[in-house]
């Protein structure tokens, strides 16, 4: 029988860890409301500022390339802490920009590149850190509470801007503040947290490399290609949505803020409620609920309609949550303990890589074409990219029929 007290410590430590999870991905997306405030500051352009964005995809995929599969050999506190110390200095190097003038920019992409390496470290150590501390009667609920509060922080970043910007001056500097406070107190709990790896004398880490468990490479793809898509379709809410919002009359932070959190929340409340339902079901459903987002959002940049824009990435959001959620449950519960946070890691690479490449070849293309049909063009491509990974869904359940999870 396991001690109260000891499930007391493991549920508190639960709540902690998904607390500093939260915050280090509000830290990625932290800078969306404040983009148009950079630009008229440094005079960038649209396309810089989805550069601003995705330069923390350098971080990512160095830590989740190099490193991720460290703490299944290392344990889960020493990386959980170097992902601190990283938000840390990322945070401090954003403060800094609005200080420094005239290396401003150069900083600004410094310190999103170390956001991105606190990402990269963070996000499969974490993951696999809630499975072993989830209390009894959440085990099974763990994957899911992680990936939700992981788009949760992604939408909760751009709301805490917005706030802040509107209400506690410097406009540059008051979130970054709060930021510092959060990840000092993430520091604190992570060095009182229990390591939860039987770590093995002597045990050398080495960097990672991309093969798989022939075991696991089928559940890996079945979450790989509509988890990309559906990081994508959002990864345009992070990096034009404020061109886009202002284009359709919504110029206030705090209106721009609470339209992007519901975008993620939608992501982050259908992450909780799919648990009980049929994998293989809710992936090809998924799927076609990001294919049909996508094609509103279209029709929103067609209309210029702030409504129709917030109801497809509703939409599109709602499938990612589905295919994500499920998606990273199967992947887990099909790798063994010693290998879940580097085959994790590997499938937040794809993730990452569709966060961020696609918006920023939305930057790129506007620079032609304009906002207005580069973005149109991109949501053609993410409609595209879902239908595609509904027919791979299909018939890899045809051929290799998928469990109940």
């Amino acid at each position: 029988m396991t001690h109260p007290d000891r499930n007391y410590r493991k549920i508190t430590f639960f709540i902690g860890i998904s607390f500093i999870y939260l915050m280090i991905m509000s830290a990625t997306t932290v800078p969306t409301p404040l983009y148009p405030i950079y630009q008229a500051k440094m005079h960038f352009s649209l396309f810089m500022g989805t550069v601003i964005f995705a330069t923390y995809i350098l971080g990512v995929l160095l830590a989740l390339l190099g490193f991720g599969r460290w703490s299944d050999v290392v344990g889960r506190r020493p990386v959980l802490i170097a992902a601190v110390f990283a938000a840390l200095l990322s945070s401090a190097l954003m403060l800094l920009s609005d200080f420094l003038s005239e290396v401003a920019l150069p900083v600004l992409l410094l310190g999103r590149f170390f956001v991105g390496l606190a990402v990269g470290l963070f996000v499969g150590t974490a993951t696999a850190t809630l499975v072993e501390l989830a209390p009894s009667r959440l085990k099974d609920k763990s994957t899911f509470i992680s990936t939700a509060v992981n788009v949760l922080g992604l939408g909760f970043g751009p709301l805490l801007a917005g706030i802040m910007v509107e209400h506690v001056p410097p406009q540059l500097q008051s979130v970054f503040w709060v930021l510092l406070a959060c990840f000092g107190l993430g520091l604190l709990i992570i060095w009182r947290m229990p390591e939860t790896v039987n770590v093995k004398p002597g045990a050398r880490p080495h960097m990672q490399h991309l093969a798989l468990p022939s075991n696991v490479r089928p559940a890996f793809l079945q979450a790989a290609i509509p988890g990309f898509t559906g990081f994508a379709a959002v990864g345009l809410f992070g990096a034009v949505s404020p061109d886009l919002l202002n284009r359709m009359g919504i110029s206030d932070p705090v209106e721009q803020g609470w339209i992007v959190f519901l975008v993620f929340a939608a992501s982050g409340a259908t992450q909780l409620l799919v648990k009980p339902m049929p994998l293989a079901r809710t992936m090809q459903a998924g799927c076609v609920l990001l294919a049909v987002g996508a094609l509103i959002i279209m029709l929103a940049v067609i209309r210029d309609s702030w409504t129709m824009l917030l109801a497809g990435g509703i939409v599109a959001s709602v499938g990612w949550g589905a295919v994500f959620a499920k998606g990273v449950a199967h992947v887990s519960e099909s790798v063994a303990v010693a290998e879940r946070a580097g085959v994790t890691s590997a499938l937040f690479v794809c993730f990452y890589i569709g966060l961020t490449a696609p918006a920023v070849g939305v930057g790129a293309a506007a620079l032609k074409w304009g906002l207005t049909d580069a973005t149109i063009a991109f949501a053609l491509l993410m409609a595209t990219l879902a239908i595609a990974a509904l027919i791979v869904n299909l018939k890899l359940h045809d051929s290799r029929p998928l469990g109940p999870n």
